[in-house]
């Protein structure tokens, strides 16, 4: 009987530890979940942060490709630029030098029709005086010719300035191409 109470007191002292024990295991489960939670979310921002890493690494490199590349641009650019105000100079020199062209031989066609026109008037007087001297006839008609056709050709030079400032249209026209090829075989013929 004497041991009835310490047994009694062993027994409420077991089922005290026992009570802790099971407590301390629910707080260990409890724990342990905790725990794999907290690693999985470890494990997750690891990922996440390696993940980061990479695209922040891609992100600079592509910046700097970009920056590299707009280098390479700008310089292209610079250089079509400078390309083109030389083309423009050339093209400028170009124009110039087309103008001057024409301008010359619109000023010598000027230049060649006035002493035509003054041969021209004489030569017709000399043509009508001289109709009955059929060789002195027949050469003064060969020259009256050959000035009409000189004067025609210079006419037409100054046509084609007209044409090329749109002062004039191009009108088609029948002719006689017999007639016109004798024309021009009978200019050369003594």
């Amino acid at each position: 009987s004497t041991n009835v109470r310490y047994m009694k007191m062993q027994a409420a002292k077991t089922k005290n530890l026992q009570q802790a024990i099971e407590k301390q295991q629910s707080n260990l489960t409890s724990l342990n979940t905790i725990y794999n939670n907290l690693r999985t979310f470890t494990y997750v921002l690891v990922a996440s942060l390696i993940f980061s890493i990479v695209l922040a690494s891609m992100a600079f490199y592509a910046f700097r490709e970009k920056r590299r590349i707009n280098k390479i641009l700008e310089h292209q650019n610079h250089e079509i630029k400078e390309q083109k105000d030389q083309l423009e100079v050339l093209s400028a020199k170009a124009q110039a030098a087309y103008d001057a062209k024409v301008n010359f031989f619109t000023s010598i066609s000027h230049e060649f029709r006035t002493p035509l026109t003054l041969i021209l008037a004489p030569l017709e007087a000399l043509a009508a005086s001289a109709k009955s001297n059929y060789v002195q006839s027949r050469n003064l008609t060969l020259i009256h010719k050959n000035v009409l056709r000189l004067l025609r050709l210079i006419n037409q030079l100054m046509d084609f300035r007209k044409i090329e400032v749109d002062k004039m249209h191009i009108k088609a026209s029948d002719n006689d191409i017999v007639e016109f090829l004798q024309d021009i075989i009978e200019s050369f013929q003594s």
